[in-house]
């Protein structure tokens, strides 16, 4: 994937200030670029649930507004989108959650020595990532295609996503990278 950069950015302003500033130098050759995707984990506080709800909701409908920005979510947390390269997990997360991944460690050096083991088994997550939607979906009565992101613009689907625990779609960035690295 030698035509793809990716940026891990923590902070919502943090990603809307290069956004504008990518945008400002758009013509440049050395800012070209082709998708901006954020992935949000839901991250949602259930001692305080309509209210962090309320603000994650805000957060999303926010960049999602902008046409340029593609808008991927991993709920309640990234976490949910590795152990489905290990198996097909659909137990409801929250802090404190030990996930079905070998010997996990929330931190740089944990990626680097698993890295070709998640890279070999990302089919699989592809494949658990469609089939827990479609559990989702069902259970929530969401009338979604499973190989879709929904409208991040409506309020109501933002909301319907983010109380799916666990739900990801970073299958789909997976299946755009690829896409776009076979162009």
């Amino acid at each position: 994937m030698d035509n793809i950069t990716i940026r891990i950015i923590k902070r919502e302003q943090e990603f809307k200030n290069i956004l504008k500033e990518v945008k400002k130098k758009k013509n440049r050759k050395k800012y070209q670029y082709d998708h901006f995707i954020a992935i949000f984990d839901g991250d949602i506080d259930y001692n305080d649930r309509e209210h962090s709800l309320n603000n994650r909701c805000k957060a999303i409908e926010s960049l999602a507004q902008d046409s340029q920005v593609k808008i991927m979510i991993s709920n309640r947390c990234w976490e949910n989108w590795i152990a489905l390269h290990f198996e097909k997990f659909n137990r409801f997360t929250e802090p404190g959650t030990i996930f079905p991944i070998p010997n996990y460690e929330k931190n740089k050096p944990w990626y680097h020595n698993n890295f070709a083991t998640l890279y070999e088994k990302t089919d699989t997550a592809i494949e658990n990532s469609q089939w827990l939607r479609k559990m989702k979906y069902q259970d929530m009565q969401f009338n979604q295609d499973i190989k879709q992101n929904p409208n991040y613009k409506d309020k109501q689907e933002i909301s319907t996503v983010l109380s799916m625990n666990p739900v990801t779609y970073v299958d789909l960035l997976i299946l755009l990278l690829r896409k776009v690295n076979s162009e």
